[in-house]
């Protein structure tokens, strides 16, 4: 079973929704830091969905085409993939064009990164759904089908 995916997606997650938040606080109270700080958390989201991606396909090349769930793998895969590839393509624009960073068109940013954290937030449900629901990924034996019956309770 390939670790590395599971311990690399919350980067790019956790980074993009911060960026998100810190912008949409940069539009309400102007302050600086914010600005700059919603900026740096975009670049750091795609530079780990790149690692994100890679890891991905290394996981889903370990689980087989024969195994069980490998059309939600691709379901899953392709939803991220396009969302990673827009957020690299964002945050490309962002770095190279100044009037994005700091000008005019700084008021387009809010609204690009709500639509990319939208297609993030769909994807990682669904990536969530195929790991906790349908156990794809997962080691068997890791939860006992009878621990309900056995004599701890909480």
């Amino acid at each position: 079973m390939n670790l590395l995916h599971p311990m690399i997606i919350h980067f790019p997650i956790a980074s993009l929704l911060i960026a998100l938040a810190l912008e949409g606080l940069y539009v309400v109270t102007k302050r600086e830091t914010l600005k700059s700080s919603a900026v740096l958390m975009l670049h750091i989201s795609a530079l780990t969905a790149i690692f994100a991606v890679v890891s991905g396909y290394i996981a889903s090349d370990a689980l087989g085409h024969d195994a069980p769930g490998h059309d939600l793998v691709h379901q899953h895969r392709n939803v991220m993939l396009t969302m990673s590839i827009i957020l690299v393509i964002l945050s490309a624009v962002v770095l190279k064009v100044k009037e994005i960073r700091e000008g005019s068109l700084r008021k387009w940013l809010f609204p690009a990164l709500l639509l990319v954290s939208a297609v993030l937030v769909y994807g990682a449900d669904m990536g969530g759904h195929m790991v906790f629901e349908k156990g794809i990924g997962v080691k068997t034996g890791i939860v006992s089908e009878d621990h309900h019956n056995s004599d701890h309770d909480h």
